[in-house]
């Protein structure tokens, strides 16, 4: 049973960033007072919320399976640790984030709904950016970095939150490019995809040098954890992917074109599998898998939750893509 909730726990933390990210791209879009770049792929991101929320409902009636903080005789290191590693307040955290995620996503679709690109409200995209910041730097202390509660680093929240937005805007780009007849100007989605891709890059090495030039053991050890086995080629097949991605991107040409959107699709692509490995990089050595078994029910909890959330994302855009026909 731990097994089994472990593996469904690191599959939907997985996906779950990119719905999260779709929310962030369109805080983005709002900010500069623009038309909302990718609307209809970025509203059936964000409508994957919805099965996050309820996938998530397992890992909170068992956690003990997943978090080693919630076993009977841990000791926390500290009494702010023990006030915050707390089973109660968990579960009421991550019931605000995916609260404050799905209004959020709610507040901001109506705008681009209703209100022309003239007359968004910029103070409400101003308060959605500080919720989303907020709620996703501390889903990710909460949901990643507590997998070892020796470990701390007041960065750690923000490098999620990077790697959330950088997964949905790879997502989002390839959607749009593969699934729709009218897709965004190349130039556009190229400056977004590498930018969002090298954001996520600092955050994420910058935190491993910051860490490791420290010399501090304790925090250290989240790393040790990761230097043994397959787990560093895992960390370089991550870099290599993005590394490839960006290169993608970067030669797409400015103008249309097949060959640049050819290009585009497997920057989006590359870039997005490497998020993908870099979730299960940070989540999978702290499951301790044993064995063939354990890895093949990782994979197979990855492709349910991925395939319900696809078909949530699919229904969702067929029914914007139809809604902007009928012209709502």
């Amino acid at each position: 049973m731990d097994t089994v909730l472990r593996a469904w726990f690191v599959a939907v933390a997985t996906w779950t960033a990119i719905p999260v990210g779709c929310l962030a791209l369109l805080v983005v879009n709002h900010l500069l007072g623009r038309e909302v770049f990718l609307p209809r792929v970025l509203e059936a991101g964000c409508r994957m919320l919805w099965p996050a929320a309820a996938a998530f409902l397992p890992v909170l009636l068992w956690p003990s399976a997943v978090f080693p903080w919630m076993e009977p005789g841990f000791t926390s290191h500290g009494p702010l640790q023990a006030a915050w590693l707390d089973p109660a307040g968990f579960a009421l955290r991550t019931a605000i984030y995916f609260a404050a995620w799905i209004a959020a996503a709610a507040v901001l679709i109506r705008e681009d709904r209703v209100l022309h690109a003239g007359g968004k409200r910029r103070g409400v995209a101003v308060v959605a950016g500080i919720v989303w910041l907020a709620t996703a730097s501390f889903a990710g202390v909460d949901w990643v970095m507590s997998l070892d509660p020796a470990f701390s680093s007041s960065s750690f929240g923000l490098m999620i939150a990077a790697h959330q937005m950088a997964a949905g805007l790879a997502f989002a780009v390839l959607a749009d490019s593969l699934l729709l007849r009218d897709p965004a100007p190349q130039a556009v989605a190229r400056g977004l995809l590498v930018g969002g891709a090298l954001v996520w890059a600092f955050f994420a090495y910058m935190e491993f040098l910051t860490v490791w030039s420290g010399n501090v053991p304790a925090l250290q050890d989240w790393y040790v954890e990761r230097a043994g086995g397959a787990w560093p080629s895992l960390r370089a097949l991550a870099a290599g992917l993005l590394a490839l991605g960006v290169a993608a991107a970067l030669a797409v040409p400015l103008g249309p074109g097949g060959s640049g959107l050819l290009l585009l699709r497997c920057g989006a692509a590359l870039i997005l599998l490497s998020q993908f490995v870099e979730a299960v990089w940070l989540l999978l050595p702290a499951m301790a898998p044993d064995g063939g078994a354990a890895l093949l029910l990782h994979a197979m909890a990855q492709l349910i939750v991925g395939g319900v959330f696809l078909a949530v994302f699919q229904a969702a855009l067929a029914r914007r893509r139809a809604a902007s026909r009928s012209g709502a």
